[in-house]
């Protein structure tokens, strides 16, 4: 059936690691972007998000696409936060649009994952330990903050939720 037009593109939170843009990138489970929609953005604006801010190397080298970048990263008063200026992360809190599908290549060669936070010094580190086997749940769906949920803990022998930590207690 005929489909109309699109008059936008939204890519919500895209990894490096999850979209494969380049043709020929995209192994047999086929992460990539099809052709078939790479052509129906061509003269399109697209709007990307994520969930954190890019990092100011990045920002600045989209600079470098001209006229075909339509917004510098800004926050985005949509996202899971509201647009909350004291939230570091949270689900698609950031965007920047381009223009077209070769300005979307030029975004997604960039480093768009989540930065993973610098560790404490020795000295600012609580100790921790725990002997034992802990079932999580983990709900893409949620808030940031709200995705992991503790499901059990145990005493270091076998999980009554998934049966793990059988061997361990087999082995010792």
């Amino acid at each position: 059936q005929d489909l109309p037009e699109p008059h936008m593109c939204i890519l919500f939170m895209p990894d490096r690691h999850d979209v494969a843009f380049e043709s020929g990138a995209a192994n047999s489970d086929s992460r990539g972007i099809p052709p078939e929609a790479l052509e129906l953005l061509v003269g399109l604006p697209i709007v990307v998000s994520t969930c954190f801010k890019l990092p100011a190397r990045t920002a600045k080298s989209l600079e470098s696409l001209g006229n075909l970048l339509l917004l510098r990263e800004t926050r985005c008063p949509f996202s899971s936060s509201a647009g909350d200026a004291h939230s570091q992360f949270s689900d698609n809190c950031w965007i920047v649009a381009v223009r077209g599908p070769d300005a979307l290549g030029f975004v997604l060669q960039h480093d768009i994952e989540i930065p993973c936070p610098s560790p404490l010094p020795e000295d600012q580190r609580l100790p921790a330990v725990f002997w034992g086997i802990l079932d999580l749940k983990y709900d893409s769906s949620k808030p940031v903050l709200e995705r992991v949920r503790v499901l059990e803990t145990g005493d270091g022998r076998i999980s009554k939720f998934s049966g793990d930590g059988a061997a361990i207690q087999d082995l010792m």
